[in-house]
């Protein structure tokens, strides 16, 4: 039998093309910047502390310690990502696997490999690959291996290109479990209730990534007929909404950042936590309300028994009602879902609800915290970290780590709407011309985990400002949840269209976002994806106006999925951590492009300007218009661009090609009569 891929195929399509690739566009179109001062090095026992310009007593130098560090969160989050494919895989098994198609639909695949798995056993053999790779990556970051900087950061580019490749597998048998669980079509746009509030009746709140407990739990509540209310919390909720009906049982319950005040509001009598993103203190803050905690990966154990041995869902309940257990494992999710809506209705039934909401609601209302703290915020609503609260408040009530019940638990409603499988390829062909040409300023991907609270309305004002500025809008993740807090899905237009805004669930929805820009390209220049991933690449960075923006949260999955986008030549602006305030990958000042209108090498401006880069939101505007530019845009959407620079204070003189492309009132000296060039980038892997 012939073999999908035989045997380390993946590593060697990165060492005989993919490396090549990125090294000559990390030497003659863009640059890695590294910053800092100094860099204490982990590699190996020694930790020393490294200044910029020396090395450590190995050798390695303090440039090189800030990359290899890049690639290690990226390898982190491929991981992470990789194991929840690979748990997916064992859950879906002989039942649902053999159902999956995968003849077209996976154009990341499709573009690195060339080919696409059209069996289960290739498509086993392909995952079998990431596996090993993600190993070999892993293997790159003990003591002694590489130290090269462009190496390194190209390891990182092709950490986050796999990390996509895993993020498609996901989606696609995703899909198709969805499918086999009674889920509506994906494409068929729900508002989803956003909402804390308790409608007497037992309540689950689900937090975690991996959809099958949540499939499990709907399949169980819809079959028998159970009277359960289940919340859905992060990337739990985005998956609960495919199974949405008129029941009103399924809620979202907000964003990863929110969990805590979700657990401490007292909405639910049982918490069931898969894995990723799971705050320590969700666990502690339930174990004082007296809430169950089902844990269902053995990713999270947190000091809990195991009680999958007992086999049956009486007798696991049993054990926790008369040993008073207030969180156990139970690795089985069909099993751990039967327990978690009986321990959800004993609860109920024997007031044990009520214990939480007590606690919570010893505050007397007296606002003392307001009166005698200088807290910001005219509510008590949001927690600016200030602590004076604390020492205002008479009863000793803990406002800082839990809010208060009446509001976190509040009855003010929002709605989202639910996230999309793919774009259907019709309305991308429809609007294709629009975004190549121009008339569209560009596609702003907004993604990632927002902090609470601080950023919410900063977000939602800067989404609502690229939107009224023509630019479409893709979200997926806590981002997407977020959106819904200001009306976005209520008020503004949704759709692949101008001033549009789409939702593609949860964080491995990100990859659809990817999958619609290669489909745009597609369609506009007729490039065949199968095996083009170098000239896909070169053609999103050159004629794509498109820019990824993760402002908020940045864990390793985060910046795992944001060196994916870079990956495909998409602009990428992440929040300034301790990782990503050390390095960026910017453009040099000018580079080389071959223009096909009048067959010859131009030396022009490198656009865009960025490729990575962490910026504060006081710059996020701005640099997304500036990354957004392309040489071959129409001076229509470049007018749009140099308006809002010229009105932030950004020198645009540099980018001016004609007269025509200035605004109104505007004026820069020694422009020369250019025209719009028809380019692609000079390197010999294209």
């Amino acid at each position: 039998m012939v073999r999908y891929l035989r045997g380390n195929e993946l590593l060697s399509i990165y060492i005989t093309r993919l490396r090549r690739f990125y090294r000559e566009l990390l030497t003659h179109y863009y640059e890695v910047r590294i910053y800092g001062d100094g860099i204490r090095c982990e590699f190996c026992g020694r930790h020393c502390f490294v200044e910029k310009g020396s090395t450590g007593s190995c050798g390695l130098s303090y440039e090189s310690i800030a990359a290899k560090k890049l690639l290690m969160w990226a390898v982190i989050g491929l991981s992470t990502h990789l194991h929840s494919l690979n748990t997916l895989m064992r859950y879906c098994g002989a039942d649902i696997l053999p159902r999956i198609k995968t003849s077209s639909g996976v154009y990341i695949i499709e573009s690195v490999v060339g080919k696409v798995p059209e069996s289960l056993g290739e498509l086993r053999d392909l995952v079998y690959e990431l596996n090993e790779v993600c190993n070999w990556l892993v293997a790159q970051l003990h003591f002694g291996q590489e130290s090269s900087v462009v190496e390194l950061v190209s390891l990182s580019l092709f950490a986050g290109l796999l990390d996509l490749m895993v993020c498609e597998l996901y989606e696609l048998i995703n899909g198709v479990m969805r499918k086999v669980k009674g889920s509506s079509p994906r494409r068929e746009l729900r508002r989803v209730p956003v909402a804390r509030y308790r409608v007497g009746k037992p309540s689950i709140l689900v937090i975690g990534h991996n959809s099958p407990i949540v499939a499990e739990l709907v399949d169980l509540v819809k079959k028998r007929g159970i009277d359960v209310q289940i919340y859905g919390l992060c990337c739990s909720a985005h998956e609960l909404s495919h199974y949405v009906d008129e029941s009103g049982k399924f809620f979202f319950a907000g964003s990863l950042a929110e969990q805590v005040e979700a657990v401490a509001s007292g909405i639910a009598d049982v918490v069931v936590i898969d894995e990723q993103c799971i705050m320590p203190l969700v666990l502690t803050i339930a174990d004082e309300l007296g809430i169950i905690t089902v844990l269902t990966s053995p990713s999270i154990c947190s000091d809990a028994p195991d009680l999958t041995y007992l086999g049956s869902c009486s007798d696991i309940v049993r054990k926790v009602v008369e040993n008073k257990v207030k969180r156990f494992v139970v690795s089985n999710v069909r099993l751990a879902a039967e327990v978690a809506i009986e321990l959800a209705k004993y609860r109920w039934l024997s007031g044990g609800y009520r214990d939480s909401i007590g606690l919570l609601a010893r505050c007397s209302d007296c606002l003392q915290c307001l009166k005698l703290s200088t807290c910001s915020t005219e509510q008590p609503t949001t927690c600016c970290d200030c602590v004076l609260c604390l020492e205002a408040c008479p009863v000793d009530y803990p406002i800082s780590r839990y809010l208060q019940l009446r509001t976190c638990s509040t009855h003010e409603v929002h709605y989202v709407v639910s996230g999309l499988d793919q774009v259907p390829r019709a309305e991308i062909h429809d609007v294709a011309p629009t975004y190549v040409m121009g008339f569209v300023p560009g596609i702003v991907a907004v993604t990632g985990c927002p902090e609470y609270p601080h950023s919410y309305s900063d977000l939602s004002t800067l989404v609502q400002e690229l939107m009224s500025l023509g630019f479409t809008v893709l979200s997926a993740g806590c981002t997407a949840i977020v959106l819904s807090y200001f009306g976005a899905y209520e008020h503004g237009a949704l759709g692949f269209t101008r001033g549009g805004l789409l939702n593609f669930g949860s964080c491995f929805g990100n990859v659809r976002i990817v999958e619609s820009v290669i489909e745009l390209v597609r369609k506009w220049s007729g490039l065949e994806v199968r095996g083009n991933y170098e000239k896909i690449f070169s053609e999103i960075l050159l004629r794509i106006p498109i820019v990824a923006a993760l402002p908020g949260l940045l864990t390793e999955k985060a910046l795992a999925l944001a060196l994916g986008f870079t990956s495909f030549g998409i602009p990428t602006l992440v929040r300034s951590t301790a990782v990503t305030r050390l390095l960026s990958i910017v453009g040099r000042e000018c580079s080389k492009y071959f223009d096909r209108r009048c067959r010859a090498i131009l030396t022009l401006p490198t656009v865009p300007p960025t490729l990575f880069t962490s910026v504060s939101k006081r710059e996020l505007l701005t640099t997304i218009l500036l990354c957004s530019m392309r040489h071959c845009e129409s001076p229509y959407s470049r007018r749009v661009k140099y308006r809002v620079l010229h009105e932030q204070g950004i020198d645009i003189a540099k980018y001016v090609r004609t007269f025509y492309e200035l605004p109104d009132g505007i004026t820069v000296e020694e422009v020369k009569p250019g025209y719009v060039p028809d380019l692609e980038l000079v390197v010999s892997s294209s």
